[in-house]
């Protein structure tokens, strides 16, 4: 399964990727704000259905342990 990313404004018009890109960075300029980086790691929910409590919280752990933010 492959994410869909819709670029929209704050009135809900569509926008193109880069239009989007340049009006965050006008809005994060005025704003004073420093761009920030979320590192994440995905662990769907199907995977974890049918594993043993232990592997379970082994499976969250790990993805809990890739979060970092710069």
């Amino acid at each position: 399964m492959a994410a869909t990313v819709t670029y929209k404004d704050y009135t809900g018009a569509e926008l193109t990727e880069e239009e989007y890109y340049a009006y965050a960075a006008a809005y994060y300029d005025a704003q004073n704000a420093a761009e920030q980086r979320a590192h994440f790691q995905w662990k769907d929910v199907s995977d974890i259905v049918n594993t043993s409590d232990e592997e379970a919280i082994q499976m969250l752990t790990e993805v809990y342990n890739a979060y970092s933010f710069d």
